[in-house]
């Protein structure tokens, strides 16, 4: 929401201090400049210490202010132009710090989006394009044995028919596995249609029931975060086949209040979120994932009452680089 948390903390009552939220008013955010004096920065830290002489380093990474460094002395130890300028030069190095480790961060989410595709490729021009022709050879082998009056009963019928449908299915799981590796119907036309494509593709394959409700035009998103909200909803429909036994699921995506919300529901056998499920549903990853994109993971569901999940990408983050 653009405001500052505490996020590493020395001295004085640091462990009282981690994730307290700070003053959003700080003349250091708004002029980038340093603030020294005797009780200039009153309110300025979280926690009460014997201190009134501080010092507030803006840390500035592409014109943007993306942290502060702040530092107190006890009363009468004012910070001299010396101190100053260390407290500067330390604020340069962990803005570049902060900022290389964003740049890894983004680097490597990249370079595996790249390798998903990648495999994706190879998938299809390999092992796809091999079980396509066996699918056509079957085929012709199964005319040929009708043309010589022996039937899908025959003795040689029978094993090539199971052949043909076990392709047919391979076939099918293939594609399947290359359109999650790479669903080409997000970046040609958006996460509301590859969603729809991703429902009937899992209803086709698992039996399941799911109503898509999505809106035709494409939502302010990058295409990182429609590939973040994909998996998330990837990984929920997930859970309701191989976990939730359901029988119906649900997916709703729009924009509303400001926000871009993705819901999905299924009518399971639910479960308690307090209760340790360890190697099941994979919330942490899915946490994980929506925290990526600056989106907030909601899960309410109870045991015989389904499961929902919703993610909320608030509309300063939503269309932007993920921070």
């Amino acid at each position: 929401d653009g405001g500052v948390l505490v996020r590493v903390d020395e001295g004085a009552d640091a462990s009282r201090s981690d994730g307290v939220p700070l003053p959003e008013s700080w003349p250091v955010l708004a002029g980038g400049e340093v603030t020294v004096g005797e009780g200039s920065l009153r309110g300025l830290f979280p926690v009460e210490v014997s201190a009134s002489c501080s010092l507030a380093v803006p840390l500035a990474a592409g014109g943007e202010t993306i942290g502060v460094l702040c530092l107190a002395r006890p009363r009468g130890q004012p910070f001299g132009d010396e101190q100053r300028a260390l407290a500067r030069g330390v604020a340069d190095q962990l803005s570049v710090a902060i900022s290389n480790a964003r740049y890894f961060e983004a680097s490597q989410q990249t370079a595996a989006l790249e390798e998903r595709h990648r495999i994706a490729r190879d998938l299809h021009d390999s092992v796809s394009q091999s079980l396509f022709s066996l699918t056509l050879h079957t085929r012709t082998a199964e005319l040929a044995l009708a043309r010589a009056g022996l039937d899908s009963e025959s003795d040689l019928g029978r094993p090539l028919q199971q052949v043909s449908e076990l392709t047919r299915g391979a076939l099918a799981e293939m594609r399947a596995l290359i359109f999650e590796l790479r669903p080409g119907a997000l970046a040609e036309e958006g996460l509301g249609a590859a969603l729809s494509k991703h429902a009937a593709a899992v209803t086709a394959r698992e039996g399941l029931e799911i109503s898509v409700q999505a809106p035709e035009e494409r939502l302010p998103l990058t295409i990182e975060q429609e590939e973040h909200l994909y998996r998330l909803a990837q990984e929920a429909l997930h859970n309701a086949v191989k976990h939730a036994e359901a029988n119906h699921a649900w997916i709703e995506l729009g924009a509303r209040d400001g926000e871009v919300v993705l819901i999905v529901r299924d009518d399971g056998v639910g479960f308690d979120p307090a209760e340790p499920h360890p190697g099941h549903f994979g919330l942490e990853t899915m946490r994980e994932r929506a925290s990526r994109i600056g989106a907030e993971l909601s899960l309410n569901s109870a045991p015989g009452r389904g499961t929902t999940v919703r993610v909320q990408l608030p509309a300063c983050v939503a269309g932007s680089p993920a921070p």
